[in-house]
């Protein structure tokens, strides 16, 4: 379970995404122009960003980090998801669409 004090600090953030063609900033409960142009290209209405990196706020080595990021995409290739690579303040992560509430689960 995640510290009520560690999401209210998630819920404040503005998330810096690097995308391969073009730079945006996400924030929790407001839409984003880039975000809903990329899923209405892949005609999905959510997606989800997510990262192998520092698994619940808890720091890896960047050696750690790289192997789950390695491992994260192999695991996503298997389940057919659609992909982009991203970053969110320089850790690799992966914007997934179409996604089924299910999945994000």
């Amino acid at each position: 379970m995640v510290k009520p004090e560690l999401l209210e600090a998630y819920k404040r953030t503005q998330f810096i995404v690097d995308l391969p063609d073009r730079q945006t900033i996400i924030c929790h409960g407001q839409r984003n122009g880039v975000i809903e142009q990329i899923l209405a290209e892949h005609a999905a209405k959510t997606g989800a960003f997510i990262t192998a990196h520092n698994p619940r706020s808890q720091r890896l080595s960047d050696a750690e980090n790289r192997e789950r990021h390695r491992l994260l995409i192999s695991d996503v290739k298997k389940q057919g998801l659609a992909k982009i690579m991203a970053g969110l303040r320089k850790r690799a992560c992966l914007l997934l669409v179409p996604l089924t509430i299910r999945q994000s689960r």
